[in-house]
């Protein structure tokens, strides 16, 4: 009877093997013991009794991983009515070829950043190996120092673990920042550590772009509309953008607004300011804002005034501020008032006519 499989061996590692061979017989008789067709062992067993044997082999430092490495026992009884040929059984055993541990890492990391900006840095570690594998994921800010870190027990072969990590930047504009990440696996053939991969981070400076556009002219009491698009020229995306439009004084506000916008004044108020806020803004994005007024001539009779409107845009990336703003003018031409429409006030009109 063969001894119980080894568990697994390592390329190069030790293991071993037995076998025992028990006299059935009602005499003594010579058991002869033979290992893969060499004799390793002969002894005189009495009835009853059993000859055992074990013996440290190694294996390969080829061993494909996942392959076994098979070995026969076989055992030979004689006596003295059966001296030359006997009686013979046989029992196989296998141990498995195991493999070192085997690992490669990766990292992403956003290409820009501004100060203050909270980033997620992403960290991958394979098991490359055909065994099992305990596998630590370290990852690095740019002084050195461990940001984030984690042990994954019992990773599959060929399988892929990842550990997301947060972290503020802390940067000057132009500035690169590397964070890094490497990985240590450990089976039981050993460690592998993975070597360090970066990921760079540069520092930029946000930007943000807004014009209003409206009428040239208009006269008075004509209802018109201001479109105000707000762009983001990059490099990074924008977060709490606020837009500000300030009516000038001439005006009455008609509403009408879209997007609905944060606050805006009553309608029919009298200038004013439209506000869109807690605006996200990508980079390439384009955003557009629409709202209506009416030119209001009640104290400008007969007289051409401009309407200055001004609008402000701003946005952040981490503490980096973006702002822009853009002014539209319109000419409102207020019409001459009717006359009072009395006989009294028309007959003078009329004497008048002859000196113009």
């Amino acid at each position: 009877i063969c001894g119980a499989d080894p568990t697994g061996v390592c390329p190069g590692n030790p293991y071993e093997v037995s076998a025992t061979a028990t006299n059935c017989s009602d005499g003594t008789e010579t058991i002869t013991l033979y290992l893969d067709g060499q004799q390793v062992a002969k002894e005189e067993v009495l009835s009853g009794e059993t000859l055992v044997y074990t013996t440290t082999l190694t294996a390969p430092e080829d061993c494909p991983a996942g392959s076994k490495i098979d070995h026969t026992f076989r055992a030979v009884a004689t006596n003295i009515c059966n001296p030359t040929e006997g009686i013979e059984k046989t029992c196989t055993t296998s141990v498995t070829c195991l493999e070192e541990p085997c690992v490669e890492v990766a990292i992403q990391a956003p290409a820009e950043g501004c100060d203050g900006d909270l980033i997620e840095i992403l960290a991958s570690a394979k098991n490359c190996s055909e065994d099992v594998e305990d596998i630590t994921l370290t990852i690095y800010d740019p002084s050195g120092g461990v940001l984030c870190e984690k042990t994954f027990e019992d990773v599959a072969a060929g399988a892929t673990v990842e550990l997301p990590c947060e972290s503020i930047l802390e940067c000057e504009p132009g500035e690169k920042l590397l964070y890094s990440a490497d990985a240590v696996a450990v089976n039981d053939c050993g460690t592998d550590k993975a070597d360090r991969v970066e990921a760079a981070v540069t520092c930029q400076i946000p930007e943000i772009d807004v014009e209003k556009e409206g009428p040239v002219s208009v006269i008075g009491d004509e209802v018109y509309t201001y479109t105000i698009t707000l762009k983001n020229p990059g490099p990074v995306d924008l977060d709490n953008v606020l837009v500000t439009d300030v009516i000038c004084d001439y005006v009455r506000y008609e509403g009408n607004a879209t997007p609905t916008p944060d606050s805006e004044p009553a309608l029919g108020a009298v200038g004013g300011k439209v506000e869109w806020g807690s605006l996200t803004l990508g980079v390439g994005e384009t955003l557009t804002f629409t709202f209506d007024v009416r030119a209001d001539c009640d104290l400008f009779e007969g007289a051409s005034i401009i309407c200055t409107n001004v609008v402000n845009a701003e946005g952040y990336c981490g503490n980096s501020k973006a702002e822009d703003r853009d002014v539209w003018e319109t000419q409102i031409d207020c019409p001459t008032g009717s006359c009072p429409r009395t006989v009294g006030f028309w007959g003078s009109q009329c004497a008048q006519k002859g000196n113009g």
